[in-house]
């Protein structure tokens, strides 16, 4: 007698632990993503409806849920460009983009969020992924889409005969009007080569660039 209680005892508890099992996986596996669904999807509304402190509570949501969820870190960094909090979005975007070095279409993603002047924000995503990916790997698409494709051979000219001005500059004893010139020129030429590296610059700001330098450089037999 005394055993047959006990095996019923012991079947209750199998059965009763079977049910919290299951409760937890179905808590798991379907009422955690139902929610974190919810959160991302009440997120894009505020964001379409231009409420984004409520947008950020929401994604933030998510992320608590999936601390690595890509789609809540650029919602978010989205909810932070509506009340223009660069380094909010940089924190989430570089966050994002270092769960996955690879995806070239959430490099794209990335770059429609950053303001285009956030051009440090910009070049350390595009570099990332190179480096991550080689430059010979990456597509046609990204090349055309992100590259600006200039013509920068006059301003790298320019910026070689600065140079060479500077160095002059450096080893020669100057007066007060060269002192002034030689560091207006030293700041020129640190811009110069900005532009010059630069990915998303413009043809007309290499050219307005380069025509600054042209006119620093000519100003030289003057001082």
């Amino acid at each position: 007698m005394k055993k047959s209680k006990l095996l019923k005892f012991i079947g209750m508890i199998l059965v009763l632990a079977v049910v919290v099992f299951s409760s937890i996986m179905a808590y798991k596996e379907v009422i955690i993503p139902k929610k974190y669904n919810k959160y991302i999807e009440l997120g894009n509304e505020h964001i379409a409806e231009e409420h984004y402190r409520q947008a950020i509570y929401d994604f933030e949501s998510a992320l608590r849920i999936d601390k690595n969820s890509i789609e809540a870190l650029l919602g978010l960094s989205k909810s932070y460009v509506g009340i223009s909090d660069d380094e909010k979005v940089k924190e989430c975007v570089m966050k994002a983009q270092s769960l996955d070095l690879k995806d070239e279409n959430l490099v794209l993603e990335i770059l429609d969020i950053v303001s285009k002047n956030d051009r440090e924000t910009i070049r350390t995503v595009v570099e990332n992924y190179i480096e991550e990916v080689g430059y010979d790997n990456v597509s046609e698409r990204f090349q055309l889409t992100v590259f600006q494709m200039t013509n920068k051979n006059e301003l790298s000219e320019c910026i070689d005969r600065a140079e060479t001005i500077y160095e002059k500059l450096d080893r020669g004893k100057v007066n007060n009007e060269l002192l002034d010139y030689k560091v207006t020129l030293g700041a020129y030429i640190k811009t110069g080569k900005e532009v010059n590296n630069g990915y998303f610059y413009t043809q007309d700001e290499v050219n307005q660039m380069t025509e600054a330098l042209k006119k620093l450089i000519s100003r030289f037999s003057e001082v």
